[in-house]
């Protein structure tokens, strides 16, 4: 049950990520930089699938420095965005943070881990 939660938190925090990369007026400002948001955003993300899947923290972080890599590439397709180096580096980063807390978390408490397995 939990695990089913943490798998559609983490797929609507995908589309959302997905939208807001791609939409131009719409994008939220949490933070001063702009980084800053993306790091949160695929930090928030990671820890989502991360906590999901502790046992596969590996390929969850695979399948999201992808989607990051991805959404940044994706980009190109709209003429009025603008991919850089810099914004897919902070989305990688960003995934990392986020699956190495999940992982960090699962080692701590096992329990939480085996009642999400």
């Amino acid at each position: 049950m939990a695990r089913r939660f943490l798998i559609t938190a983490g797929a609507v925090t995908i589309v959302f990520i997905l939208f807001f990369t791609l939409s131009e007026q719409v994008r939220p400002h949490l933070f001063l930089y702009p980084a800053m948001d993306r790091v949160f955003a695929f930090g928030a993300a990671g820890l989502i699938f991360g906590t999901a899947y502790p046992r596969q923290a590996r390929l969850t972080l695979v399948y999201l420095v992808i989607f990051a890599i991805g959404s940044e590439l994706l980009q190109y397709l709209r003429p009025t965005r603008d991919p850089r180096l810099l914004d897919g580096i902070a989305k990688v980063a960003g995934s990392a943070i986020g699956v190495g807390a999940a992982y960090s978390l699962s080692r701590l408490w096992p329990s939480l881990a085996k009642r999400l397995a």
